[in-house]
């Protein structure tokens, strides 16, 4: 529509103009215009051109988190209010309590967490330790659970398995409405809550190390080592890039306030919780695309445990506010 309002503008300027460098409209153009018309003519092009672009960038960037349905992804799909996981036809309440083992741990989670939602096939495992038992001794080469003995085998995992995904809204730590198979946007548009809202939005997380001994010797811990190395040996990381363009490009909390404006990267290491953060996008600014997010590791040392976790891209820090540290904890 601004684009539309710019062109329509930009047409009755020109038929003004040009009405007012000849007495039969359009002639100077069609005969051969003067150099200093056609320069002219040019520039009023190019102008209107650069301010459709620009109005078209600062929509973008105003609506970056716009939660209006309209706007939002998952158009197709009707938005219910309290909808869930469904059984027979029947939607499942979000507080239901359901299982989900991982490495050795059993969970006892509320169904509205795991989301993508459980589909309707594996509802009756995670409602039924036994048969999910099952189900993941038939797996045992992705899960590592033991049949025998009921417990986590590492030496029985030959394939990549990431587990489920949990999400919840802060910061109220409630379950996000929306399926993620139908939206993907970190600040979703949910039925019955305020769309104008910009205080809550969704965090997501899967466990990758549960509650076990040993996380200092896990392929997770390595990445955090080497930086600690990196960082012991030379005093700064390969993400901050010293002395090449890229650190033009982008920004790391380590070398001062992060601006938005960039790409960033963001590491911290207090003895006990460790994170590693990044971003490929800026959110501020008129290049932001719609919904940016940043991702990353968690690793609780005292815990023994190690989350990936997905946040909006304003959320994870913004000058020196360590924003990542309030979703993190919440989380754990």
């Amino acid at each position: 529509m601004l684009m539309k309002v710019t062109v329509m503008k930009f047409v009755r300027f020109y038929r003004s103009w040009a009405g007012s460098e000849s007495s039969n409209d359009g002639v100077a153009l069609k005969s051969g215009a003067s150099n200093d018309n056609v320069f002219k003519i040019a520039t009023l092009i190019l102008t209107a051109v650069c301010i459709s672009a620009a109005f078209t960038n600062g929509a973008l960037a105003e609506t970056r988190y716009e939660r209006d349905c309209r706007l939002n992804h998952g158009l197709d799909k009707e938005i219910v209010k309290g909808i869930g996981p469904f059984s027979d036809g029947q939607v499942i309440p979000f507080d239901t309590p359901s299982w989900y083992w991982q490495q050795g741990t059993w969970f006892r989670v509320p169904i509205g967490y795991q989301n993508p939602y459980v589909s309707e096939e594996h509802l009756p495992l995670v409602f039924d330790r036994e048969k999910q038992k099952q189900w993941l001794a038939e797996r045992k080469d992705y899960t590592g659970f033991d049949p025998e003995t009921e417990t986590y085998d590492p030496e029985l995992v030959t394939e990549t398995f990431f587990g489920a995904y949990f999400v919840f809204s802060m910061p109220s730590g409630r379950p996000v409405e929306r399926d993620r198979r139908d939206v993907i946007a970190m600040r979703p548009c949910e039925a019955g809550r305020d769309n104008a809202s910009g205080g809550e939005f969704a965090v997501m997380f899967r466990i990758q190390w549960a509650f076990m001994d040993g996380s200092e010797d896990s392929d997770f811990a390595r990445g955090f080592k080497f930086s600690e190395q990196l960082l012991a040996t030379r005093g700064y990381l390969f993400t901050q890039n010293p002395g090449r363009k890229r650190h033009t490009t982008t920004e790391h909390n380590r070398d001062g306030p992060i601006s938005g404006l960039k790409p960033l990267s963001i590491y911290s290491n207090d003895g006990r919780r460790a994170v590693k953060f990044k971003s490929v996008s800026p959110f501020i600014g008129p290049n932001v695309p719609v919904n940016p997010q940043c991702w990353g590791d968690v690793w609780d040392k005292p815990l023994d445990l190690h989350l990936y976790i997905v946040l909006p891209g304003d959320q994870c820090q913004f000058g020196t506010e360590e924003r990542w540290r309030a979703p993190v904890e919440k989380a754990i």
